[in-house]
């Protein structure tokens, strides 16, 4: 679908490419959101080309209603250079990327080559999940409930006995006959039950990592006990180092909290001050007490948490380092580059390019 209040845009984007040797096809063309809303009712598309400013409904509107209602699963915006303040808050929310005006034909294709891709990556994970799904729909009488409570528990807790816990349960089916197949099917219940259970704690986890990937990817175990322990395990360290990278372990409520906070609002200028007034609490106080429970200074905490940010922003977005730099609220991009060489290890450029995907980033 494509949406622009200018005819001569919506007609020069649908020049610019061969859309149909890219895998696309022009389902629906809309002059504002609240057109397009109306065109494409309950129906759903897969990929929104949008103009950002247009009368009525805007296309940052037109975004989060298709996302609410989950009617796109890929979002590109229009923008002039001077209106990236407009598109920031939508790819904080998750838009696949945006397009300058004038077009160039040579950037259209390149991120619609991306779209593509991605939407197939998309289509490939959906498929895996109701296969997966649908194979524990009804899960074995042996499925271990209390088990996995006692997991669930230790993982939240950032407590190392997570994996103990798992290989117990998985031995303790294997010690009552059950098939390998059972028991690979229970490992990957549990797996995506204690992902989802963490995922409805800390809903913005998924800023931070690819958390969602962990009961898709399950599906590699192999068959052979010995392996499938080894690498249920690691699943379940995974969720741990999340857990424990980001503080969130922590016993201390106001120290807890600070570091929700943090995370929940990570794309803000944070400050001590915030905090203070959040939580009613002096910074002296609030400083010391950050340091004691977690070994870590907070502005250090604040720093390290839109870091992990920037490297999803980078990896899954695409984006170039001055508009990660302004969608974590840095003033200067020199700086954002020098503070995330100093974390990673590489500039935001090498680290966009080079480095592989991984569920989970944050340094050990």
């Amino acid at each position: 679908m494509i949406v622009d209040d200018e005819e001569i845009v919506r007609l020069e984007l649908k020049k610019a490419v061969d859309w149909a040797k890219l895998g696309f096809y022009i389902k629906i063309e809309a002059r504002n959101g609240q057109e397009a809303l109306e065109k494409l009712g309950e129906d759903s598309v897969d990929l929104v080309v949008s103009d950002v400013k247009m009368p009525k409904i805007d296309g940052i509107e037109l975004y989060k209603e298709l996302k609410d209602h989950a009617q796109c699963t890929c979002t590109i915006f229009l923008s002039g250079y001077s209106e990236f303040s407009y598109v920031r808050p939508a790819l904080v929310l998750g838009a696949f990327d945006y397009i300058l005006k004038p077009l160039e034909a040579e950037k259209v294709e390149e991120i619609l080559i991306r779209a593509h891709q991605f939407l197939e990556e998309k289509t490939k994970e959906k498929k895996e999940k109701e296969a997966l799904l649908k194979s524990i729909e009804h899960p074995p009488a042996s499925y271990p409930i209390e088990g996995e409570k006692q997991l669930l528990t230790y993982v939240l807790r950032g407590d190392e006995k997570a994996k103990q816990v798992m290989e117990a349960i998985l031995q303790e089916l294997r010690d009552r006959n059950c098939d390998d197949d059972s028991i690979h099917q229970i490992t990957l219940l549990l797996i995506a039950n204690i992902s989802k259970s963490v995922q409805k704690r800390h809903p913005f986890i998924i800023k931070f990592s690819n958390i969602e990937k962990l009961s898709v990817e399950s599906a590699g175990y192999s068959v052979g006990f010995q392996e499938l322990v080894i690498n249920a395990k690691k699943q379940v360290g995974e969720l741990l180092n999340i857990i424990r990278s980001f503080k969130l372990d922590q016993k201390d409520n106001v120290v807890m909290k600070a570091c929700e906070y943090v995370l929940n609002n990570v794309e803000r200028d944070i400050t001590l001050r915030d905090i203070s007034e959040q939580f009613f609490i002096s910074r002296n106080y609030f400083c010391s007490l950050f340091k004691k429970e977690t070994g870590e200074n907070f502005l250090e905490y604040v720093t390290r948490a839109k870091m992990e940010r920037a490297k999803i922003l980078l990896r899954e977005h695409n984006l170039k380092a001055y508009e990660v730099s302004s969608i974590l609220g840095y003033k200067e991009t020199a700086y954002f580059s020098k503070l995330f060489k100093r974390y990673s290890g590489y500039s935001p450029t090498e680290y966009r390019k080079h480095i592989p995907e991984d569920i989970f980033s944050a340094q050990r």
